[in-house]
């Protein structure tokens, strides 16, 4: 098994288990209810920004909660994909 992988699925298990912060599960980023190819591209049109903390779907795809929509953010999504 790849290490980085087997890393990358713990940190994705362990943010799953944070509190929400009243915004909707995390990584659903469009709010639809699934985490799937459109919470993605959604993600994609915030890369690289601070998140605006009046911005719901910002919140939800700032999935490590560091304040910026980055790669890690990116990679625990692609994890998530249901």
């Amino acid at each position: 098994m790849n290490k980085a992988l087997g890393i990358g699925a713990l940190i994705v298990a362990l943010l799953l288990m944070l509190p929400k912060r009243g915004i909707g599960r995390l990584g659903d980023v469009n709010g639809d209810g699934r985490i799937d190819a459109a919470d993605l591209s959604l993600l994609r049109t915030f890369f690289g920004q601070r998140v605006n903390p009046a911005d719901a779907r910002m919140l939800r795809a700032d999935i490590n909660g560091d304040g910026w929509i980055d790669i890690m953010d990116y990679s625990a999504l692609l994890a998530m994909l249901e």
